[in-house]
């Protein structure tokens, strides 16, 4: 951590800097999507995120809201530490609050101070679903996924494969492919989202990733990534397929979570940003909780 500035100097997030954050995630290990350093580096030009650290632990500060704010504190910690880093950022005008902060900070702090202001972020909840669920595909709560499945199997003789460097171009190609039939460049979400794929595709082995691409007919027609996040949770990433085959969701999602390794018990597949679509097609395939997050403030700072 020694090229990484100390707390209140921060720098901008480098491809290089991945190694720290591995380490202090096997140390400490995260229970929500944002704490890997994959979405962390494939949206760092959306949210300018750049570190600081502070004793062996590390801060991310985002400048993309006014003041900022800063994700919790990454390593073991404290709470009585963590309440004093916030003081500490808001005395010293970095940010004004810690933002997507899990049920554990939020609990770890809840006791040192009644000006506290603790808030539920539900857009940004992850889903968390079984991987046996994902699967099996099993009873009636499935059974339109199985359906859907059923019948891209029947017509199409599509393959399924891992993605790896040698195909990350036509990945690549895919994605771009993808954009210019939807017209990313006219809706900003879309069009960020984009930059952050291509981050991911273009640093795969960097950024430790696997991934799987569906291919018909020699052509790439879905892809998709994801990581271990913990011991027992997957996080998958992207998920991005040519929905005019029907059902090539269904089968993108069940293939890839097949291919996880059954000790991931949990795939996490992360949040709705509260897009009412996205919503819909998360809760349709029946998460078992929530993975919550909390914005925290000094009622004082307000």
């Amino acid at each position: 951590m020694h090229n990484i500035p100390l707390f209140p100097e921060f720098r901008k997030l480098r491809i290089n800097d991945g190694p720290v954050f591995h380490k202090l995630f096997q140390d400490y290990p995260p229970v929500i999507s944002e704490y890997t350093f994959t979405n962390l580096f494939a949206w760092m030009h959306e949210y300018d995120f750049q570190i600081s650290r502070r004793g062996d632990l590390l801060l991310v500060l985002t400048k993309t809201c006014g003041k900022g704010g800063l994700y919790p504190p990454i390593g073991r910690f404290e709470g009585k530490e963590v309440f004093s880093i916030l003081k500490d950022v808001i005395e010293k005008k970095v940010g004004d609050h810690f933002h997507c902060a899990d049920e554990r900070i939020a609990a770890s702090l809840s006791s040192f101070s009644p000006n506290l202001l603790v808030e539920e972020e539900p857009d940004q909840f992850d889903y968390v679903y079984s991987r046996d669920d994902l699967v099996n595909l099993a009873g009636n709560r499935f059974h339109d996924k199985k359906n859907l499945l059923r019948q891209f199997e029947r017509k199409y003789d599509a393959g399924f494969e891992p993605l790896t460097v040698a195909t990350i171009e036509e990945a690549l190609k895919f994605e771009h492919s993808w954009c210019k039939t939807r017209e990313c460049e006219k809706d900003p979400k879309l069009s960020r989202e984009q930059c952050a794929i291509y981050n991911m595709l273009s640093y795969f082995e960097i950024l430790r990733l696997s991934g799987a691409a569906v291919r018909f007919e020699g052509k790439i027609i879905g892809i998709t990534m994801g990581e271990p996040l913990n011991d027992d949770t997957y996080v998958v990433h992207v998920e991005k397929a040519d929905d005019s085959f029907r059902g090539i969701y269904q089968f993108i999602n069940q293939r890839f979570a097949a291919s996880i390794d059954p000790k991931y018990k949990w795939i996490n597949r992360e949040q709705d940003l509260g897009i009412p679509g996205l919503r819909r097609a998360k809760q349709s395939y029946n998460p078992v909780r929530m993975g919550k997050k909390f914005t925290i403030r000094l009622k004082l700072a307000l």
